[in-house]
């Protein structure tokens, strides 16, 4: 039971799915916490390209 119980908690956690728009050269969420695993999806809805950097 104990052994079961550890390998639930040592489990990692799900990897998430970040949503970025850029309209009108502003990005929402300005800043942006992802882990390794996560997924950053860009919307843009300006008509010029834009860059991401991380840091």
């Amino acid at each position: 039971m104990v052994a079961l119980a550890l390998a639930f908690s040592a489990s990692p956690a799900l990897a998430a799915t970040i949503e970025v728009t850029i309209d009108k050269l502003v990005f929402s969420p300005a800043n942006i916490e992802a882990k390794v695993g996560d997924t950053i999806e860009w919307t843009n809805n300006d008509v010029i390209a834009h860059t991401a950097t991380v840091k």
